[in-house]
């Protein structure tokens, strides 16, 4: 059993995660139950916790016999990661307009078309992450230094 004050933290954390992001797959007490069965530090295992969700959400319609239910969950799962990849291309140096829109369709329909290529569940954010970041070098090859570090920056 985690001490008290690491149990604290981990629900300090899965509250200000979800806040930030505006995540609505897991409440608040069930991320929190999950992060801190992972290992590492809260912050880590919230992340963690909440890929193995949102990836275990994505691909479930996939497997035989999903129902209504599973569906619902595949909707608000790309809802969340449509909040978590607009949070992360706010942070990118894009020119003014839809940049930012544009960006995080582009990464989710990546992500729909290559979910199969995620090894690691836990690791499913960052996996998210990255691809926002290869698509965006992709599109300002120009920019490509700046993409870099913002991707230093944001922990891609």
């Amino acid at each position: 059993m985690a001490a008290p004050e690491t149990t604290t933290e981990v629900s300090a954390t899965a509250r200000r995660l979800i806040g930030h992001y505006g995540w609505q797959l897991l409440g608040m007490r069930e991320l929190a139950e999950l992060a801190g069965a992972e290992a590492g530090a809260p912050p880590a295992a919230c992340y963690s916790a909440m890929g193995r969700a949102l990836y275990a959400a994505c691909v479930a319609v996939a497997a035989p016999g999903a129902t209504a239910a599973a569906r619902q969950r595949q909707v608000v799962a790309y809802e969340d990661l449509r909040r978590y990849l607009t949070v992360l291309a706010r942070r990118l140096p894009l020119p003014a307009g839809g940049a930012v829109e544009d960006g995080v369709q582009d990464a989710l329909l990546t992500v729909c078309a290559t979910l199969s290529a995620c090894r690691q569940p836990a690791g499913f954010l960052a996996w998210v992450a990255t691809i926002l970041a290869r698509n965006e070098q992709t599109c300002h090859k120009g920019n490509n230094a700046e993409v870099a570090l913002w991707g230093q920056k944001a922990g891609i």
